[in-house]
């Protein structure tokens, strides 16, 4: 066969030779009227906007491990603001301290994984904690 000719009709894997079980039992299958009624048969695939990686996670339930550590951050900064809220005198700064001292851990490790650096979020003081907050939502 020249390389200019075109075959005369679509080779299929039985004209090449190559014809494994699973197609034969696929066409007997359509042959039989097994995909005659499918659901949503002639209308459009609706296809997501988008990466389709994203969206088959999405729909999957998945979330990614850097986004469950902002969720936790999230947490841990509306616990320690409702605790400075409840107690406003300093008698818990140490206590306070401790928990920045956490968060600010999460952050640095939340730094680390965010798959773009435009992303990453600043550290957090007793002082700027509320300030703070208000970016992580």
């Amino acid at each position: 066969m020249n390389p200019n000719d075109k075959p005369s009709e679509p080779l299929t894997p039985k004209k090449l030779g190559s014809a494994n079980h699973l197609d034969d039992i696929f066409n007997d299958y359509v042959s039989k009227g097994g995909m005659d009624n499918l659901k949503g048969a002639g209308k459009p695939l609706d296809v997501p906007d988008g990466d389709v990686l994203n969206s088959v996670l999405k729909t999957a339930n998945y979330l990614p491990p850097w986004l469950e550590l902002q969720k936790q951050i999230r947490i841990g900064m509306k616990d320690l603001i409702e605790q400075m809220d409840h107690h406003p005198n300093d008698a818990l700064t140490s206590q306070w301290e401790a928990q920045i001292d956490e968060l600010n851990s999460q952050i640095k490790k939340y730094n680390i994984s965010v798959p773009n650096p435009l992303l990453q979020k600043g550290f957090v003081s007793v002082d700027n904690v509320k300030t703070k907050y208000e970016q992580w939502e």
